[in-house]
């Protein structure tokens, strides 16, 4: 066998392992705002009810709701969600295994606060693998208070 028919077997069976579906993936975005303000118990938005599990262990003792969307992505096109004056998550599903796993590239952009500025990737491009209905916490960036955590949920 030719080192390019190899390729062309390999490259179908990868198609045949990932497929990319022609109806949009549901995702759930949720942006929270974690503090330690020093109580004595967590306190958590009752807004975040549905993302308690994912927020709940981090290292933090306050939670609170910045913004809650869903949208239909496109397969193979980028989606830019503006979480707030200063975040934007940028998500693009790129494929679907067979066990229904979503393969989604995410990174976040940062507006500089210098006048004229070109946004900086604060997250750099990263592939997630998203179990429909399982949530995915990315976070570690700063606000002005706290730090922002980032909630994705593919839906079934």
């Amino acid at each position: 066998m030719t080192v390019v028919g190899l390729t062309l077997l390999l490259a179908g069976l990868v198609a045949q392992a990932e497929n990319i579906p022609k109806t949009p993936v549901k995702i759930k975005v949720v942006a929270v705002q974690a503090l330690n303000e020093g109580h004595g118990r967590k306190q958590i938005d009752p807004r975040l009810k549905g993302v308690k599990k994912a927020i709940e262990r981090l290292d933090y003792d306050t939670f609170h709701q910045i913004k809650s969307v869903t949208k239909e992505l496109p397969y193979r096109k980028e989606a830019k969600i503006e979480i707030d004056d200063r975040y934007s998550l940028c998500l693009t599903p790129v494929s679907k295994g067979p066990q229904g796993r979503i393969r989604v590239e995410a990174k976040i952009l940062m507006t500089s606060r210098r006048e004229g500025a070109k946004p900086i990737e604060a997250l750099s491009k990263t592939v997630l693998l998203m179990a429909p209905g399982k949530h995915i916490n990315l976070g570690g960036l700063h606000l002005d208070e706290g730090e922002l955590i980032i909630v994705l949920q593919a839906q079934p």
